[in-house]
C-alpha cells in the first residue's frame, strides 16, 4: 500500500505539515507489534494549486521577493462554434484558457490571463519575470486567419501582468516575413508564434524564440519547411531576426542568455530526411546579436516532451536536460567550454536516470542561487515491462540534484490513486527547490486534473 499525505491547506510557502510519499507496508504483524519504527518522512510539502481542469504544459517561475508561480493551460479545450459560418470546412472554433497562479498567504491565488484559440491542441507558451518583477508570458493571440484559412490564433503575443491581476496583450510577430530571409517559401503565410519561449537579456528586453510555419497547413510544405525565428525588443519597438529557416526547425523551443550576455536556444527539429536529416535537440547560440548563429545537435532522436534549459549564476554555465524515449532515461548536458560550443568535446552529457525504471519524460532543470542543478521530471514504470509501457502502480515526480560528482535522486509524489508528472516544473525558492506538476486523480467515478505544488527542504 502506498502512503501519500498532503498538506491540502495550500500552505505551501508557509511551513505547512511534511507530506510523506514513500511506498511502505503499515500492516504489522502481530510479532512484530513491540516495533515502533515510524515510516520515514518526506521532505516535501505538497499542495493543490487548481483542481478540475488544470496544468497542460506548465511553466514556472520566481517572483523577486523569492515566491514561486506558475502558469498553465486548461487540461481541455471549449468548443465555440464554427470557424467561418460562411465556410463551414474551415473548422470549428476551440479555445484553450490560460491561467497564472501565486500564493496568496492562505493557499494559491488563480487568475485567468486569456482564453487562447487553438487550432488543434495548444502548441507552446512560457512564463517569466521582466526585470521590473512583472510577470510576462509569451503566447499566441489574434483571431483566425482568412487568406490561406487558419482556425486558430496566428500572431505572437507577449501578455504581461497588470495592478490587480488584469493581463494585456502586445503583439511582437504577425506576419512570416516580418523575421525576412529573402527566401519566398520561408516569407511567406501567417502562421507565426508557435512554440514560443520568453527570456530577457542583461539590458532588460525581451527574446522571445517561436516557430514559424507560414501558411499552417496540416500537412505539407508548412511544417517540412518551418523557420526558427526570435523577436528581440529594442529600444520600445521589435527587432524580427530569423535564425533557421527552411529546415522544419522551431518545436519544442527554450531560451536563455549566458554568463556572457549571449541568447541561448534549445529547440527540437522533428524532420528526418534521408540525406542530411535535420532531426533532433539542437542548441544554438549568438555572439553577435543574432546576426550569426553557432549551432550543436545534443541528441539525435525524436522528442515528445519539451526539453529544458537553463543557465547557473555562479559561473554563467548552460545546462539542457531531455528524455530519451528509446532507452527511458533522462539526460543532461554542460556546456564545458563556452569556446567549443560547437564541438562534441564542448559538452558533457550524462544520463540521471534510474535504469530499473523509465523515467525522464517532461524534465525541467533549473539551478540556484548557490549553483545546485536539479531536475524534475516523471517516472511512468519499470524497465523491465517495457520502455512505453507506463503503469499508473509505479508512477513518481521524481527529483534529481547533482552532489558534486554524483546525481542523487529522491520521490516527490507517488500519487497513489491516479497519475502525476504528465508535466513538470522546477525552480528554487531560495535554495529551496519547487516543483509543479499535473496529476489525473479519481474524483468519484470520474478522474480530474490538479495542478499541484511541492516544496522541499533547502539542500
Amino acid at each position: 500500500m502506498r502512503i501519500s499525505i498532503f498538506c491540502m491547506s495550500g500552505l505551501l510557502l508557509l511551513g505547512c505539515g511534511a507530506s510523506s510519499t514513500t511506498k511502505a507496508d503499515t500492516t504489522a504483524p502481530a510479532d512484530t507489534a513491540q516495533d515502533t519504527t515510524a515510516p520515514p518522512v518526506s521532505p516535501w510539502t505538497v499542495s493543490v494549486v487548481a483542481s478540475g481542469d488544470a496544468g497542460r504544459q506548465l511553466q514556472a517561475a520566481v517572483l523577486p521577493d523569492g515566491s514561486p508561480v506558475v502558469a498553465a493551460y486548461a487540461d481541455s479545450g471549449d468548443p465555440g462554434g464554427l470557424c467561418d459560418p460562411a465556410t463551414p470546412t474551415a473548422g470549428e472554433r476551440t479555445t484553450w484558457a490560460l491561467s497564472y497562479a501565486a500564493p496568496d498567504g492562505a493557499g494559491w491565488r488563480v487568475e485567468p490571463v486569456a482564453d487562447v484559440l487553438h487550432l488543434g491542441p495548444p502548441r507552446g507558451f512560457d512564463l517569466a519575470v521582466a526585470p521590473d518583477g512583472t510577470p510576462t508570458i509569451a503566447a499566441l493571440t489574434g483571431e483566425p486567419a482568412t487568406l490561406p484559412p487558419y482556425c486558430g490564433a496566428n500572431d505572437l503575443g507577449l501578455y504581461r501582468r497588470g495592478a490587480g491581476g488584469a493581463w494585456t496583450v502586445e503583439v511582437a510577430v504577425a506576419e512570416s516575413d516580418e523575421a525576412a530571409t529573402q527566401e519566398p517559401a520561408s516569407d511567406f503565410g501567417t502562421v507565426v508564434g508557435l512554440w514560443p519561449a520568453l527570456a530577457y537579456d542583461p539590458d532588460g528586453n525581451a527574446l522571445i524564440a517561436y516557430r514559424d510555419v507560414h501558411g499552417g497547413s496540416l500537412q505539407g510544405d508548412d511544417f517540412t519547411r518551418a523557420d526558427l525565428e526570435v523577436a528581440w525588443q529594442a529600444g520600445g519597438a521589435w527587432r524580427h531576426v530569423p535564425v533557421d529557416w527552411g529546415r522544419g526547425a522551431g518545436e519544442l523551443n527554450a531560451a536563455a542568455f549566458d554568463g556572457e550576455g549571449r541568447p541561448v536556444l534549445l529547440q527540437v527539429n522533428p524532420r528526418d530526411d534521408l540525406i542530411a536529416s535535420e532531426r533532433g535537440l539542437w542548441v544554438l547560440r549568438s555572439s553577435d546579436d543574432g546576426a550569426t548563429w553557432e549551432r550543436f545537435r545534443l541528441f539525435r532522436g525524436g522528442m515528445g516532451e519539451r526539453p529544458s534549459l537553463a543557465v547557473d549564476p555562479t559561473d554563467g554555465a548552460v545546462w539542457a536536460a531531455w528524455y530519451d524515449g528509446a532507452l527511458g532515461l533522462p539526460y543532461v548536458a554542460r556546456l564545458a567550454d563556452p569556446g567549443r560550443f560547437e564541438d562534441e568535446a564542448g559538452w558533457e552529457i550524462s544520463e540521471i536516470g534510474d535504469h530499473v525504471y523509465d523515467e525522464g519524460r517532461y524534465p525541467s532543470i533549473a539551478v540556484s542561487a548557490a549553483g545546485v542543478v536539479g531536475v524534475a521530471y516523471q517516472r511512468c514504470g519499470r524497465a523491465s515491462d517495457g520502455i512505453g509501457d507506463c503503469d499508473p502502480s509505479w508512477d513518481a515526480v521524481v527529483f534529481a540534484w547533482r552532489d558534486g560528482p554524483v546525481w542523487e535522486r529522491e520521490v516527490v509524489e507517488d500519487e497513489p490513486d491516479g497519475l502525476c508528472g504528465t508535466y513538470a516544473g522546477l525552480v528554487f525558492a531560495g535554495e529551496a527547490p519547487v516543483v509543479f506538476y499535473q496529476c489525473q486523480v479519481r474524483h468519484g467515478d470520474d478522474f480530474v486534473t490538479e495542478l499541484r505544488a511541492a516544496r522541499r527542504e533547502a539542500l
